[in-house]
């Protein structure tokens, strides 16, 4: 399988520029396109980003590649802890859920709620959040293949841009 990985940035995002540039890639070799950030073309109507992520599962689907979008969170999002995190945090979200196979939603993690939290790993079983260092976590929303609600946590470093999967989150 191929392993080739693109990251789109397209100036103009219409349904069929997207198409285009995806078939492009898929084949030049490419297996994953990821794409930043996914929106409706020229609206922030609902129903119109739903019919771009529409596009993009079908085609992923039709070319056999993986296809991942990023979505921009809404206002609210800020003001909650990761394990509140639904798919209803997501910007003109409504019906997105339903149409993804797999779903994420992640944060970066408040220093002054590190102590809320523990990483549990099966290497080093639970430990503390080290306040020195900068800790990302990602709920699993939706996963069609497997487990959901567990929250992964990373740590990250943004200077290098390193990200280090240490376990599950927990309180």
């Amino acid at each position: 399988q191929n392993t080739k990985v693109h990251f789109l940035e397209m100036n103009s995002y219409s349904d069929e520029d997207l198409k285009r540039e995806i078939k492009k890639y898929s084949l030049l070799g490419v297996g994953y396109v990821f794409y930043d950030t996914l929106k409706g073309f020229k609206t922030d109507a609902w129903d119109t980003l739903k019919q771009t992520a529409t596009l993009l599962k079908d085609i992923a689907k039709e070319l056999n590649i993986g296809v991942y979008g990023s979505f921009q969170l809404s206002d609210e999002a800020s003001n909650l802890d990761i394990e509140d995190f639904t798919s209803g945090v997501i910007a003109n979200s409504k019906q997105m859920k339903h149409i993804c196979d797999h779903m994420l939603i992640g944060r970066r993690i408040p220093k002054h709620k590190y102590d809320k939290y523990m990483i549990r790993s099966e290497r080093w079983g639970y430990r503390p959040l080290d306040k020195d260092k900068t800790y990302y976590a990602t709920k699993v929303e939706k996963n069609r293949g497997g487990e959901k609600d567990v929250i992964v946590v990373y740590e990250v470093d943004l200077n290098l841009n390193t990200w280090t999967e240490l376990g599950f989150l927990e309180k």
